[in-house]
C-alpha cells in the first residue's frame, strides 16, 4: 500500500521526520525510497535562506546513504556526498549541528571510497571527519 507523500509547504519537515522516525527501526528498500521522494520534496519546498535547510539536506543525505547501501548506485551516494557538503558548508561554526553534519560527510565520503576506491575521497573523509 503506497503512503501519500505529498509534503504541504506549512509543514516541511513534519512527514519526512515522522516516516523516517518509523521506517528506522524496520527499514525496507520501498521505505528508503518513500524517505527520499519525500526529503527531495521537503528539499524544494525549503528556502535557501530557512534556518532549517541544513537540516533537512543532512537527513536527505543519511536517506541517500542507506539507499546506497541496498542499491549500490552511484548516483545515491555522489548526490549524499553533495547534500552533505551543502549543509556542512550553510552550517555556522557555532551550529552545535555542525560535527553531525561534518561526521557524516565522512561517513558518506567512506563508503564512496569503499566502494570505488577513490583516494580522494578518504583524504576528504579524514579531514571531515577530524573536523567534526
Amino acid at each position: 500500500m503506497r503512503r501519500d507523500t505529498t509534503v504541504n509547504a506549512q509543514s516541511p519537515g513534519t512527514l519526512f521526520s515522522t516516516i523516517y522516525s518509523a521506517s528506522s527501526r524496520l527499514i525496507s528498500p520501498e521505505d528508503v525510497k518513500e524517505i527520499v521522494v519525500t526529503g527531495w520534496q521537503e528539499a524544494e519546498l525549503t528556502a535557501h535562506d530557512d534556518v532549517k535547510e541544513p537540516h533537512r539536506l543532512y537527513h536527505l543525505g543519511v536517506s541517500l546513504q542507506t539507499c546506497f547501501g541496498s542499491s549500490k548506485r552511484v548516483e545515491d551516494i555522489d548526490e549524499a556526498v553533495e547534500l552533505c557538503r551543502k549543509a556542512v558548508d550553510l552550517t555556522g561554526n557555532d551550529n552545535p549541528n555542525k560535527p553531525m553534519y561534518l561526521n557524516l560527510l565522512g561517513e558518506v565520503l567512506q563508503d564512496r571510497f569503499r566502494h570505488f576506491g577513490v583516494l580522494e575521497d578518504i583524504e576528504d573523509a579524514v579531514v571531515s571527519c577530524r573536523m567534526a
